[in-house]
């Protein structure tokens, strides 16, 4: 992170472990927009520390995982309010509809 300074926009990663220690880095990227993690290779901490990123994100994936919770993705989409995509696709963990419930209330766009 620190080599790409200023210009590092997107983040992709599959099937790639990604610690708390790991989201909080990428999150400190100024000019991040985009994350897109798969793979059963998150869990909720790491989640929460991507929220610092959240008032520059437009685009979020997280899917085909098992171990993400509702509140963990519902606490990061809540700090999202630029967001407009939001894949959650295939994943497993989630129970009940509060991560939608607050795209819907939080993310105008």
């Amino acid at each position: 992170v620190q080599e790409a300074g200023t210009t590092l926009e997107a983040v992709s990663m599959t099937d790639t472990v990604v610690t708390e220690t790991v989201a909080a880095t990428l999150a400190t990227a100024p000019a991040l927009t985009k994350i897109e993690i798969a793979g059963w290779s998150i869990e909720d901490a790491a989640v929460r520390a991507f929220a610092s990123a959240g008032p520059r994100l437009r685009h979020l994936e997280i899917s085909r995982t098992g171990l993400v919770g509702d509140g963990a993705l519902a606490f990061l989409v809540e700090r999202c309010p630029r967001l407009q995509h939001l894949d959650i696709s295939d994943s497993h963990g989630l129970r009940d509809d509060g991560p939608l419930l607050a795209a819907a209330r939080c993310c105008p766009d």
